[in-house]
């Protein structure tokens, strides 16, 4: 069985706890990831889910603006601080790499604002996507961080 993968970003925002997971929470997928970073593509879409996205069992279908598809699973929130997910049935080129991906939002109090983190366990699709690791893994930095802004942005408006 391949390794997990363990890839993390965090950014520091002033802003209260509650309301930088409100923000994760009820933002539309798109308008968060809504930038291509390296072999990641923008999300352009969420099917299966409408209203509020905030207890575990809810699950959603992403797509992404290559076409490809995956499956969102909410396994564990404990709003303000905490929210768990899973991504599965991956499509496209990320399916050659990625088998699925446990992840997570934390958003802890640090001083006047709130750090928010986001955590994904990856588990390789083979263990010939091991090889590929380095490289999903810069992309990957490279999507959280405009992911940040993007929350950032929202936040400080």
């Amino acid at each position: 069985m391949p390794s997990v993968v363990r890839l993390s970003e965090a950014r520091t925002i002033p802003a209260t706890v509650e309301r930088a997971c409100d923000a994760v929470l009820e933002t539309p997928l798109p308008e968060v990831f809504r930038h291509r970073y390296g072999v990641f593509p923008a999300i352009t879409e969420v099917r299966g889910h409408d209203g509020e996205w905030d207890r575990a069992g809810l699950t959603r279908t992403v797509v992404l603006s290559s076409g490809a598809t995956m499956r969102e699973t909410l396994t564990h929130v404990a709003r303000p601080y905490f929210v768990e997910f899973t991504l599965a049935d991956l499509e496209g080129r990320m399916a050659a790499v990625v088998g699925s991906v446990e992840g997570h939002w934390l958003f802890e109090p640090v001083g006047t604002g709130v750090q928010i983190s986001l955590a994904w366990n990856v588990h390789p699709a083979s263990r010939w996507a091991l090889l590929a690791m380095p490289l999903f893994q810069l992309f990957w930095h490279g999507y959280a961080r405009s992911a940040f802004d993007e929350i950032e942005s929202i936040l400080l408006a």
